[in-house]
């Protein structure tokens, strides 16, 4: 039997950690394999939709914003369990699974992974904070064995901003289970409208509030439903105040998954509105339930997922009037479910489990 281990901090809600449960549910089927899931601090919702196949290693690691108090934890754990494989998920965690590796003196397969577009991200706009990114992945990352990243345009990113070599990251996109019962989309009263997505500063929920003032001139019977929680939530509710939208819009909170599948068969269309996305997880989730999507086309992710807008629309990013645009042009717009079903299928967790295997 094969050991493969799968590092991450933890497996509360996230994009990233919803992908590991995923994975690892459809490693945990496949024969002569055990996988094993360490976290730097066993915590987080996602660790109860596992399957129970998957055993779940702690490292007892309290202080999270210090990922080297895991190094010699993960270091004694790769001499003691030997895994085949190492997946080690999202810097700076990839930097510790490499320097334990090392440390131990481990053969194992190990495999880097990271779910974002860095020179996007806020904190990378601090010149010290930047070059010792920069440095990190240019000295760890050709040491491992593969190097993955969730889009093209995020892994040549990554490439550029680590001074790596061209075409050394693969891209293996995220995976979703498909849904498997029918879909008929009937007209009703209220027009609802979805995005889904943490209250931080990478969503850019300001755009879509100053596009939904535009939209309910057009469509009086719109409500946008916001799904997720996050430290910007005060000063989202104090936007929708300012612009009178209180009858029009809805904080929906975090929403554990049969809810959310509840929120998308009712939904007719999702709106993304990012600053930036390694990889937009939440347009593959709609078209999976044959949810109409509008996104702007930020970096990076939805142009790849909606191949270049044959399946959904994009609109320029920041263009508060565009994006209204388009939001009233695909609510009034007759839509193929099937269509986009059929696009969902490409990122079955079958396609991408196996293309996971193959570098595991």
């Amino acid at each position: 039997m094969k050991k493969l281990a799968i590092f991450l901090p933890n497996l509360k809600v996230g994009g990233a950690e919803r992908v590991i449960a995923t994975l690892a549910n459809y490693f945990a089927k496949q024969p002569d394999l055990l996988v094993d899931i360490v976290l730097l601090e066993k915590t987080g919702n996602l660790i109860h939709e596992l399957d129970k196949r998957v055993t779940v290693t702690d490292l007892d690691v309290k202080k999270m914003k210090q990922e080297c108090f895991g190094l010699f934890k993960l270091r004694k754990y790769l001499l003691e369990q030997k895994p085949s494989s190492l997946l080690c998920v999202m810097w700076p965690l990839t930097i510790v699974g490499l320097l334990a590796k090392l440390l131990s003196f481990s053969k194992t397969n190990l495999v880097l992974s990271d779910h974002t577009t860095f020179s996007k991200s806020p904190w990378m706009q601090n010149k010290i904070k930047r070059l010792i990114f920069r440095l990190s992945v240019f000295l760890v990352y050709p040491f491992a064995n593969h190097r993955l990243n969730v889009s093209d345009q995020a892994s040549r990113d990554l490439e550029k901003l680590g001074w790596l070599k061209k075409n050394s990251i693969t891209t293996i996109y995220n995976p979703i289970n498909i849904y498997p019962g029918e879909i008929t989309k009937s007209q009703r009263d209220i027009v609802s409208i979805i995005t889904v997505g943490s209250l931080k500063w990478a969503k850019n929920h300001e755009l879509l509030l100053d596009a939904m003032e535009l939209v309910i001139k057009k469509l009086p019977n719109s409500q946008l439903l916001i799904v997720g929680d996050g430290e910007r939530k005060p000063e989202l509710q104090q936007r929708v105040a300012e612009l009178g939208l209180e009858n029009h819009v809805h904080f929906c909170g975090q929403q554990n998954p049969k809810e959310l599948e509840f929120l998308y068969l009712s939904a007719d269309l999702l709106v993304l509105s990012s600053h930036y996305e390694g990889f937009a997880m939440v347009i593959l989730e709609a078209i999976n339930y044959g949810v109409p999507v509008v996104s702007v086309d930020c970096d990076h992710g939805p142009r790849e997922i909606l191949a270049d807008g044959e399946y959904g629309l994009l609109v320029p990013n920041y263009d508060v009037t565009e994006l209204a645009e388009g939001i009233v042009v695909q609510c009034n717009k007759t839509h193929n479910v099937k269509k986009l079903r059929r696009r969902a299928l490409d990122f079955s967790v079958d396609v991408i489990g196996l293309k996971y295997l193959e570098v595991l």
